[in-house]
């Protein structure tokens, strides 16, 4: 388990990096898995279990990072100064594979242009764009997505 802050100067982020605990071999090398904390009560209640899920997830042999959105936990800034938009930007969400250019695209596309069309363009490929990982199950898959999709739709309300 390795803390360390990360971020810019104006908004360091705590996060937590744990190394996978399994041989390199295990077929798992180089994935990685990043939890987002909860906030609020949920986030006094969760804590345990998100560092639980953390540890077990490791010893499968996944990198995982946990952090705590700005204004929360050990992360810099005031609870009352920061917004959901703040902290959807928190959430490091750099996509890979061969889905990468195209959400790339639509990313961009509602930046330039956070129309209602571009939004709903972007949020129908959510699914199509999220593989599943290897020992998850629907249900966890399920409301990884939901709680994803329900952080876009909450920055594009707050955009209008």
């Amino acid at each position: 388990m390795n803390p360390f802050f990360f971020g810019d100067g104006e908004a360091l982020l705590y996060g937590v990096h744990h190394p996978p605990k399994t041989d390199v071999r295990s077929g798992q090398s180089g994935q990685g898995i990043v939890l987002c904390s909860a906030f609020g009560q949920e986030y006094m209640r969760a804590h345990r279990a998100y560092r639980q899920l953390a540890f077990l997830l490791s010893r499968k042999g996944f990198h995982v990072l946990r952090f705590d959105y700005r204004g929360t936990g050990d992360s810099s800034g005031d609870p009352e100064g920061v917004s959901a938009n703040d902290w959807v930007t928190d959430v490091p969400r750099e996509p890979t594979g061969p889905n990468r250019a195209e959400w790339l695209a639509l990313q961009s596309a509602y930046l330039e242009n956070p129309s209602d069309e571009n939004f709903w363009r972007m949020y129908g490929k959510v699914d199509a764009f999220t593989e599943t990982l290897p020992g998850v199950g629907a249900g966890a898959k399920n409301f990884t997505l939901d709680k994803f999709k329900s952080a876009l739709l909450g920055q594009h309300m707050m955009r209008a």
